[in-house]
């Protein structure tokens, strides 16, 4: 999708031209008469965008389209999530006492999370099954990142079943999603 990003552009003005000669043709038409098209059409169409921009601020590519369900069907169509949030649960452990020795375990731990946390990142392995040593190392660290792609992939699906009975410390939700769910393992250890 990021080789589509140009032709957004162009796209754009082909959709302005859209609706200043549907405008046009509105205030030539009989209903003329009975609306003012030209003086609240341009600016409602310009609210409508910023409404629907506001809503995923400050990420946009949480954004989806309404007329096909929105952000409460995507995460069912389809795999969501570029790493946002991640920005925002490394602010919340950095947050914690002695930060920079906490042992944190995400999905990102190579990239977006570890870019804003000042401890230790472990990544996941991407593999769908843990055995018993690689569950226990987990477990024995601080604090579990899962993110929504993780829990949609299901992997690993051992630990998850696990998390899935606990509470998490710390939500992240955007538009109706919920991105992040950080757990703190010692309360799981114990």
């Amino acid at each position: 999708d990021r080789y589509l990003l140009p032709v957004y552009a162009p796209l754009d003005l082909i959709a302005a031209l859209g609706w200043v000669s549907a405008v046009n043709w509105l205030s030539d038409t009989k209903m003329a008469k009975h609306i003012k098209a030209p003086l609240w059409i341009y600016p409602m169409a310009v609210v409508i965008q910023l409404v629907l921009a506001v809503q995923t601020y400050p990420y946009y590519l949480p954004y989806y389209n309404p007329i096909f369900g929105g952000s409460y069907k995507a995460s069912e169509m389809m795999m969501v999530g570029w790493g946002e949030g991640l920005d925002q649960a490394g602010r919340y452990l950095n947050e914690k006492p002695d930060a920079n020795k906490l042992q944190v375990i995400s999905w990102y731990g190579d990239g977006s999370f570890s870019y804003f946390f000042v401890g230790n990142t472990h990544t996941f392995s991407t593999t769908k099954d843990l055995n018993d040593h690689q569950l226990k190392k987990i477990l024995n660290m601080d604090y579990a990142v899962i993110y929504i792609q993780q829990r949609q992939r299901g992997i690993p699906s051992r630990l998850l079943s696990i998390l899935d009975q606990e509470m998490p410390e710390y939500t992240l939700w955007l538009d109706g999603i919920e991105y992040v769910r950080i757990y703190n393992l010692s309360n799981i250890r114990d």
